[in-house]
């Protein structure tokens, strides 16, 4: 059993869009699976994600659809808690996926936090949230090409290229939403003829972000940023 603790929100309407939380804070459960050797070892060292210099970002290393499963930014926030779960070094840390739909920016579902963002390894990614909206050619010190377990990120081929991982993000490179063409109708459908903004996980130029339209009956991971 996997437990979240859902911040921000007294209720959620799994599916609905009807409510929204900023932040999901994964937390262990008395069954849940025990940390691996490596991320038992991080965790008891304190790692990166607990210097408060630092938040920690990751790429999923699952893929959803949108609509059977993505459904709306609350879930996807949900799916980043999920995934954190999966490394003992990030259980209790807060993480938001960066997601836009046409009413909410993904640059502004984060706190303006202003130092280094890192992959769970300590690999530097950005400096201050607001590399992740400056657009302009502003890239990326290394790639989110990464796990929440420290993993290279799964590829495979899509319209997005050959051996890429695409995410799911329905926003432009300066953060704001790419609006309900490129969100998958706000990510309630799943249909081929329809288009979502995916990043590229791969990439440090803006295709991190905004790499291509992906049809909407595709599966992509999505980025998870760690909050307070």
């Amino acid at each position: 059993m996997i437990a979240i603790e859902i911040i921000g929100a007294a209720t959620l309407l799994v599916g609905s869009g009807c409510d929204r939380i900023l932040s999901i804070r994964a937390i262990a459960s008395t069954d849940a699976p025990a940390p691996s050797p490596d991320a038992r070892s991080l965790a008891d060292a304190g790692g990166p994600c607990t210097d408060p210099a630092q938040r920690c970002v990751f790429v999923t290393s699952q893929q959803y659809t949108p609509a059977t499963v993505l459904t709306s930014e609350t879930v996807a926030d949900m799916l980043c808690g999920n995934a954190a779960l999966n490394n003992g070094a990030l259980v209790g840390l807060h993480f938001t996926a960066y997601l836009s739909d046409s009413s909410h920016n993904a640059i502004d579902r984060i706190e303006k936090f202003t130092g280094t963002y890192v992959l769970v390894d300590g690999t530097p990614v950005a400096h201050g949230y607001t590399t992740f909206g400056a657009g302009n050619g502003v890239m990326l010190v290394h790639a989110i090409d990464a796990d929440e377990r420290g993993a290279a990120a799964p590829t495979f081929s899509s319209v997005c290229g050959a051996n890429m991982t695409p995410v799911w993000t329905g926003t432009a490179p300066n953060g704001m939403t790419s609006g309900p063409t490129e969100t998958c109708q706000n990510w309630a459908i799943d249909l081929s003829a329809s288009y979502g903004a995916a990043g590229l996980a791969q990439a440090i130029s803006e295709s991190w972000v905004a790499g291509c339209n992906l049809p909407c009956n595709n599966e992509a991971a999505l980025y998870c940023i760690q909050q307070p």
